[in-house]
């Protein structure tokens, strides 16, 4: 309770201890009396009958109750004041604030506390009550506001979100780019060697993209790349993750595949893309190229396993394209071959 609520409620219960403990309204002090009389918070004293023994001016005016009505009035089930009282507590520091008042949009703050005698019989209820219309108008305010300010939180949260895909995703394709590729692999590969897990990279190169653009133009160019990208993205599973990392070059990360699952993955991606149709282009066939390579103990980080996928890679562009070439684990001998085997992909 507030001050003022604190002053009322304290000027009250010397008012009922004066009335109901001593019985005597001439020992009422007139400086006293004045205060409570001229009080804006409602001061109601009900008998142990929930009958007013007394009130204050402020109180007829907040019930909404005639003064000459007011006194004598009953509080209880049968009263016309239940329905305005019945709410409030019992301890005289709560807050129970609550639309009891007949006017519309008024909303009191109503105390309520027992009156004893010497012997701590109750004798009486002592009331206190207030008008807090403008407080709970303010809190109303102030919980729209709330409101508001947690949707325009949630709002820019949705857009952060947005833009941080925004910055890892590939527009053309929807496949996630090179930053995102790189900061994924490097999480992969320490997760991987910490767990003794195997993983695997596919880099894939379309084959002849540039003359799929000197001779139908750009325009089909990118639709080529979104198709690929989509052929990716639904052949891909949930472990692995799909990256277009420039260009017509893709990569594929495969956590927890050895070299073998890697190559048998590689085959059939490969087989996918050449599947594309481009409508209106049925002359069109795509076919594209592939390098494998696994983690070893000589390619035991990022660039190291990026660095075998390429050789494979270009090792299968050297063998003709249209095919995938697996890197061998790398050994200290430096004359070792730099792939184990090489599938081709589509027959002629």
């Amino acid at each position: 309770m507030d001050a003022p609520g604190l002053i009322a409620f304290a000027l009250g219960a010397i008012w009922v201890w004066i009335v109901v403990g001593r019985k005597l309204f001439n020992d009422w002090p007139p400086v006293s009396h004045r205060i409570i009389r001229e009080m804006s918070d409602g001061i109601l004293v009900l008998d142990g009958s929930d009958r007013v023994l007394d009130a204050n001016p402020a109180s007829g005016q907040l019930l909404g109750v005639s003064q000459d009505r007011l006194i004598g009035a009953r509080a209880d089930r049968s009263g016309e004041l239940f329905p305005l009282l019945s709410g409030a507590e019992q301890s005289p520091v709560s807050d129970n604030r609550y639309d009891c008042s007949p006017y519309p949009g008024c909303t009191l703050d109503v105390r309520k506390s027992p009156i004893r005698d010497s012997d701590g019989s109750s004798v009486g209820q002592l009331y206190v009550f207030r008008n807090v219309s403008a407080d709970r108008r303010l809190q109303d305010e102030l919980q729209a506001a709330n409101v508001e300010l947690e949707k325009q939180i949630e709002q820019i949260a949705a857009l952060q979100a947005k833009l941080r895909e925004g910055a890892v995703r590939d527009p053309l394709t929807g496949l996630m780019n090179r930053r995102f590729f790189e900061e994924f692999l490097e999480r992969e590969i320490s997760r991987c060697h910490r767990d003794g897990i195997p993983l695997s990279l596919v880099v894939i190169d379309l084959d002849f993209l540039k003359q799929v653009n000197d001779r139908f133009g750009h325009p089909v160019g990118d639709l080529v790349l979104r198709q690929v990208g989509d052929a990716l993205r639904e052949r891909t599973r949930r472990e692995e993750q799909a990256c277009r990392t420039g260009g017509d070059e893709f990569v594929i990360v495969l956590p927890q595949a050895d070299r073998t699952c890697a190559g048998e993955r590689a085959v059939e991606w490969l087989r996918a893309i050449h599947q594309v149709s481009i409508p209106g282009l049925q002359e069109l066939r795509l076919t594209a190229t592939a390098g494998v390579s696994t983690l070893s103990p000589l390619d035991d980080s990022r660039v190291s396993l990026l660095r075998s996928a390429d050789e494979a890679l270009y090792e299968a562009k050297r063998r003709g394209r249209n095919r995938v070439c697996i890197a061998r684990a790398r050994r200290t001998d430096a004359s070792s071959e730099t792939v184990t085997r090489s599938v081709r992909v589509v027959e002629p």
